[in-house]
């Protein structure tokens, strides 16, 4: 992407590719059991218990939660995702790394919290 056509409210505003989900996964600590319990309220605990029972890593835990949140979110953006993120608590998340491989700012991904 060219600086040029750098627009961070359009790349927030799209459903989430893979690559971006392996990305945020791999930037969460390992509390992500909270985001879990933010992202299905209902059914947390089943979500957590059949992602621990499936995959020893926890990034891979954590992308595979993402992977269902956004087949059945009904705003699977990652607008949505950042800004749920930031409000379920204090979950561990490295956000410089995140923003640099997703080609927007910290301010940008902090300010989805407001919305």
């Amino acid at each position: 992407m060219t600086m040029a056509s750098y627009h961070p409210q359009d790349i927030l505003a799209k459903v989430p590719e893979d690559r971006q989900l392996t990305v945020i996964a791999n930037n969460i600590g390992s509390n992500w059991e909270m985001l879990a319990a933010y992202l299905f309220v209902d059914g947390s605990t089943v979500v957590v218990d059949q992602l621990v029972g499936e995959h020893q890593r926890s990034s891979m835990r954590v992308y595979y939660l993402l992977l269902r949140w956004r087949s059945e979110a009904e705003d699977a953006t990652l607008r949505a995702l950042f800004g749920k993120m930031q409000k379920c608590g204090p979950l561990n998340v490295t956000w410089v790394k995140i923003a640099k491989e997703l080609g927007v700012s910290v301010e940008d991904i902090l300010a989805c919290k407001e919305m």
